[in-house]
């Protein structure tokens, strides 16, 4: 077993994509099947399941390897990190996941300002659900997650960092722009724009339970967690849609959406940094979440405004 084919099995297994795996390692696909392929031969077993179309499945002598992987990269990482710091050198590698409106709207400045102060940092970046970002701490993937503190278990330390508020959000002139106050009974007779049901998410997951407690139907017309494509249909008038919003977010998008502050349903929802406890940081995984807290986001509290 090769060191270049344990990396690029590593990798594939992770991000289930032999195109995304390719483009993470720097190599084409065809050269990163091959490595796979005599990685199977030299092993004699089957790691990939290929019997589905799309993303790629582990098989049980596949999960076992990805383990070993896990181990024998990470610690290859650490005493690589290690050597850096003996040397008084700035490198490492910071392996980070978080949901997509965290990582556009809160966390891509602060990231390009590190960047730019430590170029000799490896970032790492993984589009994650909250309690999926989560999972890829817990089993080792992931250095830290940026997400939803309400999903953070107590096998973490948690960071506080910034804060996110539930919102609707409706083109200017909708008929709930003209209420004092906006109720579940109101949202409901329009069509909705939400994050798809699943109960990771927690936008939709916190909807759900509450039209619930209600007995409220509704109707959907679109499901979709990318917060740019809410936006969107939001503006060309398809529905009203209900987000955890951020303050940036909110700044880009005022000029065409109003956004209605569900804070006395909702109340705003912490975003933090989750560490998996006793996973040792090297020197440059304490700075790098350093830089973070130094450099968090505006602050998102209920009196920043009434909205649009």
């Amino acid at each position: 077993m090769e060191w270049n084919q344990l990396v690029g099995f590593y990798h594939v297994a992770l991000l289930g994509s032999y195109t995304k795996a390719a483009k993470e390692t720097f190599r084409t696909q065809s050269a990163l099947s091959q490595q796979i392929k005599r990685l199977e031969e030299g092993l004699g077993t089957t790691l990939f399941d290929r019997s589905g179309r799309g993303c790629v499945h582990l098989t049980a002598s596949g999960q076992a390897l990805f383990q070993y992987a896990q181990i024998v990269l990470s610690q290859e990482e650490r005493f690589m990190e290690e050597l850096a710091e003996i040397k008084g050198e700035s490198k490492g590698f910071i392996r980070l996941t978080a949901p997509n409106g965290t990582l556009i709207f809160q966390l891509a400045d602060a990231l390009k300002r590190y960047r730019e102060a430590f170029p000799d940092v490896h970032l790492h970046l993984f589009e994650s659900a909250p309690q999926t970002s989560v999972d890829m701490v817990l089993d080792g993937s992931m250095d830290f997650c940026v997400t939803h503190e309400s999903v953070i278990p107590q096998s973490f330390t948690v960071h506080p960092w910034a804060a996110g508020r539930y919102v609707i959000m409706a083109p200017h002139g909708h008929p709930l722009t003209r209420l004092r106050r906006v109720t579940m009974e109101d949202i409901v007779k329009y069509p909705l724009i939400l994050p798809q049901k699943n109960a990771r998410r927690t936008a939709r997951r916190n909807f759900d339970w509450m039209a619930t407690q209600k007995g409220l139907r509704y109707s959907i017309i679109l499901e979709t967690s990318n917060t740019s494509i809410n936006a969107d249909y939001v503006k060309a008038g398809f529905g009203i849609s209900f987000i955890l919003s951020f303050h940036n977010y909110r700044r880009h998008h005022d000029r065409d959406i109003a956004f209605l502050y569900m804070d006395d349903i909702f109340p705003p929802e912490k975003i933090s940094i989750g560490v998996k406890k006793g996973h040792v940081l090297s020197a440059t995984k304490r700075n790098f979440l350093d830089f973070l807290l130094q450099n968090a986001p505006p602050g998102d509290l209920p009196q920043d405004g009434p909205g649009a």
